[in-house]
């Protein structure tokens, strides 16, 4: 299926075009899962429409693999996305090498950040130690208490950060980049970690410029459908005041507090709507989707 926003590449290409475009606002900052939850809303919208999907965006609950991160389901060559990079051979791109089993072994990405640079699409998965440190991040038990924060300007930026630096130092290659423009007080450094304790025609592939990672990997879209998964649980547990609940900075690039009427704007994938409109997963735009959105 040929891109609808561009002149060239899938249409699975636009949208980490899309990502590309707006990371730098949606990421750290109040937008970051109500952007998110339109975005993938969008996304899987795409595959219905395009692609005879008649399923449901699946999500990936990583904290159920926090202790045995590397023989996780997900990475199954034959029932999920295919694993680790062949150790044997060199480094790609930060600590990757070339995936060799499952369904996107031998995919090429044409670029890495802002220069063209073919390469096989790549993971490098921690190990060991270090693996098991970045594991407490999303521990189950931590993830209960987070969910007992009352406050989305708390409780949302802590579960990005958690999120997110498990995620792209545990899988690397092509996900090193999958941050986009966040600083140190977004992703932890590795002494942070430690304290803490507690269908081929759609495409299968992205593209890179300007100095954010186009994400390459499909797992990318399982990773966000959990993490909306987990806002929507944490609404649930006070609906009367969380599933308004929104503060914080209107985006990154700004001071100005974020209001439920601003607009969440995904690149001309969809039309833009304010944030109020992607609050409710049970119904209005996302009433063809709760089971993906369910709170179980």
């Amino acid at each position: 299926m040929p891109s609808k926003l561009q002149s060239n590449g899938t249409l699975y290409d636009d949208f980490p075009w899309v990502h590309q475009l707006t990371a730098p606002k949606a990421h750290a900052s109040a937008p970051f899962l109500p952007w998110h939850r339109y975005y993938i809303h969008a996304y899987e919208k795409a595959w219905k429409e395009n692609c005879d999907y008649n399923g449901h965006l699946p999500y990936w609950d990583w904290s159920q693999d926090f202790q045995t991160f590397t023989a996780a389901p997900v990475w199954d060559p034959r029932t999920g996305f295919g694993g680790d990079g062949d150790a044997a051979k060199p480094s790609t791109v930060v600590d990757g090498r070339c995936i060799v089993d499952g369904p996107f072994a031998g995919t090429e990405a044409l670029y890495y950040a802002e220069n063209i640079q073919p390469h096989c699409l790549s993971r490098g998965f921690e190990q060991d130690e270090r693996l098991q440190e970045l594991g407490e991040l999303i521990r189950p038990a931590v993830l209960e208490e987070l969910m007992r924060e009352s406050a989305f300007e708390t409780f949302a930026p802590e579960l990005e950060r958690r999120a997110y630096t498990f995620i792209s130092r545990s899988i690397r290659g092509d996900f090193s980049r999958y941050t986009g423009p966040y600083d140190s007080s977004v992703i932890s450094t590795r002494e942070d970690v430690a304290p803490l304790q507690e269908d081929h025609d759609c495409g299968a592939i992205g593209l890179v410029a300007n100095g954010f990672l186009f994400y390459a990997d499909p797992v990318f879209f399982l990773h966000h459908a959990n993490l909306d998964r987990l806002w929507a649980k944490w609404q649930m547990l006070d609906p009367e005041y969380q599933m308004t609940a929104y503060r914080g900075k209107a985006n990154s690039f700004t001071s100005e507090p974020a209001s439920l009427a601003d607009l969440l704007d995904v690149g001309g994938l969809l039309e833009p709507v304010p944030v109020s409109s992607v609050m409710d997963t049970t119904g209005g735009i996302f009433c063809t989707s709760t089971r993906r959105r369910g709170t179980e």
